[in-house]
């Protein structure tokens, strides 16, 4: 009985343009174009606060504090659609303050994405309740 080999697949071109190398089948880039792509992957990962609001502390913080407010937008009393919970004073400000029952209000997604948003007046936190938390030490 004959064996029979596969073939192996061949070298193909680094996918950077211009790069002459050639690289294997299973290899994304050649070895001086993976470290930048290594960057670009690290770049566009989103920061470590976004990734916070996947971890069961936050979803059971969410949970209860729903619980405990009920799922009636503070803005606008709105009860139809998601309902979210806001930082008032975001976590790029204000870290040690992500479980702090004091920092969070109930918004609908509407208020919630009008608050938030790029260049909103009402980023800013200039309530009373945002000064009060802001004067306690971290």
């Amino acid at each position: 009985m004959k064996r029979i080999v596969m073939p192996y697949l061949p070298n193909k071109p680094c996918p950077r343009s211009g790069c002459p190398a050639l690289i294997l089948h299973d290899q994304r880039f050649c070895a001086d174009h993976q470290a930048e792509a290594n960057l670009d992957y690290n770049h566009n990962r989103r920061p470590a606060r976004h990734r916070f609001y996947g971890t069961w502390e936050w979803k059971r913080f969410r949970a209860d504090v729903l619980k405990e407010r009920g799922s009636v937008c503070y803005n606008c009393g709105s009860t139809n659609g998601p309902i979210e919970l806001d930082h008032i004073i975001p976590l790029a400000d204000r870290p040690d303050l992500k479980l702090d029952r004091d920092n969070v209000m109930v918004l609908c997604g509407t208020c919630h994405r009008h608050k938030t948003g790029q260049g909103s007046p009402l980023r800013t936190y200039n309530c009373s309740a945002a000064d009060a938390i802001n004067r306690r030490v971290p």
